[in-house]
């Protein structure tokens, strides 16, 4: 978008296109041909009334978006991005299953005072300025992060958490580095705010709308040390982080000093020019300081071979190996043409080669380089904050040098104990920031107890570079014991043991979504089970409650696709699970599970031993259809999924019956239990709407149907879902072509 002004004067409008990505940039000049940096020049502009906004993938950059009075706009989205935007004059709610609103200005220029409501699955809100409005946001059930933010001078309070119809779960935010006058709701929330301000940001001049920091402000240097902010500009684009700390709220200032380049000239393991030498020169130095490498002329790969391992890292620092000549970044959405050419290796006796202390100013970026050869961890991420592991690769063929076997690729926080080291992200939605962890010998990434909010994204777990089957594997892909970590868009396949393990009391509030497990980076019909993982596809076990599963591919692996052992509240939702060994979800590890009482299960059932619904019947037309059925329960609002199911049972049926395997997601519905009793559960039928939107003919061939059961964290079906069953037995779906039944 240009500088056009785009004017929507109809009471009432939509904009719903499911299933596609739409990207909606501003600044542009006339033609394309250059871009401008302030996000007011382009000024998206709704009439009166409601409008909305809703796709699968929505991204909003450099804008400002107003009103000419009175319009509530509402964003829906399955993925939604939101940065550099000016949300000037109107309500917005926001709801997403995956939000992320960075680098952003909510206040009003115009006389309708801006309102804010966030309800989202897995949210990011990082560094933006609530300010002069009405009332702060409401951020209603979710899971995520919110730091780095100004909320001030926003009605009796400035930013407030709220329960919704009747849920009794807390929220598992990340709240850090934030600054606000006065909050609601703090005791809705699972963990303490952290490093919180209540003091006056100390703005330019707010009546003015300028929300600039002044020279002596409290929010300067003071945020949280995300080494990803490297990657952005703030709201007037420019640099993110400048100076010792970056900023809260959506200004950077220029108070602050650069920092020297450090250049690695040798492949030493230590004196001058040495990659050690560089670490003890950025620790000894002040703000972030940047290592590159200039090892003769050619890739190589230069290998680092140590002796001992790197001075543990205690200052903020960036070590990119990329900056090495003939190295080359990746660019392929599948697979890799990266050209990495340093190699830190540790030659089977060194326990680590990069480690962190606990400091909370310490914060490395890791980028390009190859690990191998480590006894007990290649990267110890035990301390310090907000990480960065991108672009690089832990153990498997290297260019011309095989990288040896680690341990365990990386440890986030503590391998024992509970040190924390949050904020951590290891891979990132970029090509560029891909990992391949293809040969460890227990864990590729070790999440600790205390660790939190890290955001493990877009990386090959036990694969190759290629994307594809390797002669190396990891044992397990990804072990969580710690909370609130977001692990999205991964392959984790052909690991010899789990592809992910959850355990513990403190692995909570996690979501595992978009990933490919057991099955290679790009596969469209067949695949083959060459890449399955082992054992188990996903595990979790020993009190790791209160998780979401949810939009998986879960293939080929050696026995069960989910399963669930002494845990409960876990969500299991829109997955693909197809074609494992044993079931598609198993709660008690312990084969097909006939339905039992779920007002008395029995003690440590896992998801309290939520039932099967059962399917009677599903049919209608070639597009779209009824299912229906019933539910035996406990007393509680329930959300049934629906899927197109494989390899189901056929009569007779031996009880208790095999569950079908969940294929398509074909839609829910909900419904609520209330006939139990204090030792009996109720029962109630269901009928809901199934199909693929867009696909007028799924159901041209002979098709069957399963599903499953939900009980909801509340008494409505807005709360959030939680304690999934397995997947009952199947129907087969039946097309009516003509009305009332005159086929049959």
């Amino acid at each position: 978008l240009g500088r056009a002004i785009f004017v929507d004067d109809v009471d009432n409008a939509a904009c719903e296109v499911s299933g596609h990505s739409v990207r909606i940039r501003g600044g542009y000049n006339a033609g394309c041909g250059s871009r401008v940096l302030d996000p007011g020049a382009t000024r998206l502009i709704t009439g009166n009334g409601f409008a909305r906004l809703e796709q699968a993938s929505l991204s909003l950059e450099q804008l400002r978006v107003s009103t000419t009075g009175g319009t509530r706009l509402d964003l829906f989205s399955d993925d939604l991005t939101v940065n550099r935007v000016w949300l000037d004059g109107v309500n917005y709610y926001f709801i997403a299953d995956n939000l992320i609103l960075r680098n952003s200005l909510i206040s009003s220029a115009e006389s309708a005072e801006v309102l804010t409501d966030f309800s989202a699955d897995s949210l990011l809100i990082e560094n933006n300025t609530f300010a002069n409005s009405a009332r702060g946001p409401i951020f209603f059930q979710a899971s995520g992060t919110i730091r780095n933010n100004i909320f001030w001078n926003n009605g009796t309070k400035d930013l407030s958490f709220e329960r919704r119809f009747g849920s009794d779960e807390p929220h598992e935010f990340s709240l850090r580095n934030n600054t606000w006058g006065s909050a609601s709701g703090l005791s809705n929330l699972a963990n303490l705010p952290l490093s919180t301000l209540n003091s006056n940001p100390q703005f330019v001049n707010p009546a003015t709308q300028d929300f600039r920091l002044q020279p002596s402000s409290p929010a300067i240097s003071t945020a949280f040390l995300a080494q990803s902010l490297f990657l952005q500009v703030d709201f007037d684009g420019g640099a993110r982080w400048f100076g010792e700390a970056p900023d809260r709220g959506a200004f950077e200032s220029s108070i602050g000093t650069s920092a020297p380049l450090i250049i690695v000239q040798n492949a030493n393991d230590s004196g001058a020019g040495s990659l050690r030498q560089a670490i003890l020169d950025a620790n000894a130095l002040p703000n972030v300081n940047r290592i590159e490498f200039d090892i003769g002329s050619t890739c190589g790969p230069q290998n680092i071979a140590l002796s001992q391992p790197l001075p543990t890292i205690t200052n903020p620092v960036v070590i990119d190996g990329y900056t090495q000549p003939g190295a080359q970044r990746n660019t392929l959405a599948f697979g890799s043409n990266a050209v990495r050419c340093i190699a830190i290796t540790g030659g089977g006796t060194q326990l680590n080669a990069i480690s962190t202390n606990s400091n909370e100013s310490t914060s490395v970026t890791l980028d390009g380089l190859g690990f191998g050869g480590f006894s007990l961890i290649a990267v110890n991420l035990t301390g310090g904050n907000g990480h960065r592991l991108v672009g690089s690769q832990i153990g498997g063929q290297m260019g011309s040098l095989l990288l040896a076997p680690s341990v365990n690729g990386v440890q986030v926080g503590s391998l024992l104990g509970s040190s924390a080291a949050d904020g951590v992200e290891i891979g990132g939605e970029t090509a560029a920031e891909r990992n391949v962890f293809s040969d460890v010998t227990d864990a590729a990434i070790r999440i600790g107890n205390g660790a939190e909010d890290a955001r493990v994204v877009n990386n090959y777990i036990g694969i190759g570079p290629t994307g594809a089957l390797t002669t190396d594997s990891n044992r397990d892909g990804v072990v969580i014991n710690g909370g609130n970590n977001l692990i999205s868009g991964n392959v984790i396949s052909n690991n010899t043991r789990y592809g992910l393990l959850l355990t513990g009391a403190n692995a909570r509030g996690n979501r595992i979504t978009e990933n490919r497990i057991g099955i290679q980076a790009l596969c469209v019909v067949g695949c083959g089970s060459a890449l399955g993982n082992t054992e188990d596809g996903v595990r979790l076990e020993a009190g790791a409650n209160d998780n979401v599963i949810e939009r998986n591919v879960i293939r080929y692996n050696g026995d069960d696709g989910v399963v669930i052992d002494n845990a409960v509240r876990n969500a299991i939702l829109r997955n693909e699970i197809t074609d494992n060994t044993e079931q598609p979800i198993d709660l008690g590890d312990d084969g097909t599970s006939a339905n039992g009482n779920n007002t008395q299960p029995p003690a440590g059932a896992a998801n309290f031993g939520q039932n099967r619904p059962v399917l009677s019947d599903a049919n209608g037309s070639v597009a779209a259809g009824l299912a229906r059925g019933t539910l035996n329960s406990a007393n509680g609002s329930y959300r049934i999924d629906f899927y197109s199911a494989i390899n189901c049972p056929v009569p007779p049926f031996l009880p208790p019956v095999r569950s079908g395997e969940p294929q398509a997601w074909l839609g829910s519905t909900f419904v609520s239990i209330s006939n139990g009793t204090a030792t009996a559960d109720g029962s109630v039928s269901y009928s809901g709407l199934i199909g693929v939107v867009g696909n007028l003919t799924f159901f041209n061939t002979t098709t069957r149907i399963a599903a499953t059961a939900t009980r909801m964290a509340g008494s409505s079906n807005q709360s959030q879902p939680r304690s999934t069953s397995e997947v009952s037995s199947c129907v087969t779906y039946d097309v009516q072509i003509f009305k009332n039944g005159f086929e049959s």
